[in-house]
């Protein structure tokens, strides 16, 4: 998704088509975050079936840690089109930055998670990761494209 849409935003991107820019990376934001909801809400209520279906019943205790890390991909694919959106903007620094604070805080919980929880710990620190990145992902899209909306309403 992410390869697929990098074209189309930072043309709009360079266009100073600020709005279309932004509802653009919402829209597929939002799309591949309601199908991603949809398979989380499929995996909570089958993830025995699919484990027993594709790897065997033995595995089926895996269940619980393949829900929650379905949860952690399904936080990041509300977000798939930010990493687009800010190298667009020129943000690669700050996307850097973002991704830097983000591995910090999974490692932490990963290191603080997996010995007082188990093996829940992982998918876990997963979450943290991404809801971390999701939230500062968004926060660096909405004031970059605020400067921008206010400097081409100054004239500027």
């Amino acid at each position: 998704i992410q390869q697929v849409v990098y074209p189309d935003v930072a043309r709009m991107w360079a266009r100073a088509e600020a709005a279309r820019f932004r509802r653009t990376v919402t829209q597929v934001n939002l799309g591949a975050g309601a199908l991603a909801a949809a398979f989380l809400l499929a995996m909570t209520f089958h993830a025995e079936l699919l484990i027993e279906l594709t790897v065997g019943a033995q595995f089926t205790a895996a269940a619980g840690p393949l829900v929650l890390q379905t949860l952690g991909v399904a936080i990041f694919l509300f977000g798939v089109a930010l990493r687009p959106a800010l190298f667009s903007m020129g943000m690669q620094i700050r996307f850097l930055q973002i991704v830097t604070v983000a591995t910090a805080c999974f490692y932490v919980t990963l290191l603080l998670a997996v010995p007082a929880i188990g093996i829940y710990g992982a998918p876990l620190a997963h979450i943290v990761y991404n809801v971390v990145w999701l939230a500062a992902m968004q926060a660096a899209l909405l004031q970059g494209s605020r400067q921008v909306t206010s400097s081409q309403t100054a004239g500027g």
